[in-house]
């Protein structure tokens, strides 16, 4: 990717975040950088690098031809996992991550409930965007193994109809 492509996109993402970040208001004077990197695991990936710091890695390959709405649903996702790290000490996030990596189940349970946080925001309809999107470059296969730790779109609908959102 040439440097100028990659400029423009975290410029994209910036704007995206300024739409959205009035949906979190732990979030209002926390600094947001992006990163762009090949990722071996997801699209995205939030990072806490220090006090009302945070990071979002994200795999431009796989987000080269996303809509606004797209890429709006998996921040959306990324900044409630930023709101959690920030009631946390560093400690306490060095342990959880290290569960994190090693636990399927805890990433099941840790994903899934951010996905209904992320919809109880408001970002439902973004999210289910967004899962729809990363599903049409995976293979059934790919499909079914994401499904045990994200909701996708019949599953979001379904949820975001119980709580009328």
């Amino acid at each position: 990717m040439k440097p100028s492509e990659e400029l423009r996109f975290i410029k994209r993402c910036n704007r995206i975040t300024n739409k959205i970040r009035k949906s979190y208001p732990t979030l209002k004077y926390a600094g947001i950088t992006f990163e762009i990197k090949k990722l071996k695991i997801g699209s995205m990936f939030a990072r806490w690098t220090s006090k009302n710091a945070y990071k979002v890695q994200i795999d431009y390959s796989k987000y080269r031809l996303a809509t606004n709405e797209e890429i709006a649903g998996a921040l959306a996702h990324e900044f409630i996992h930023f709101e959690e790290y920030s009631t946390w000490t560093l400690a306490k996030r060095r342990r959880w991550l290290a569960k994190y990596l090693k636990s399927p189940l805890l990433r099941a349970k840790t994903e899934r409930r951010v996905d209904k946080k992320t919809i109880e925001r408001g970002f439902g309809k973004a999210l289910a965007a967004n899962r729809s999107m990363r599903a049409s470059d995976m293979t059934k296969e790919e499909i079914l193994k994401a499904k045990r730790f994200y909701m996708f779109r019949d599953e979001i609908a379904k949820y975001a109809k119980r709580i009328g959102k």
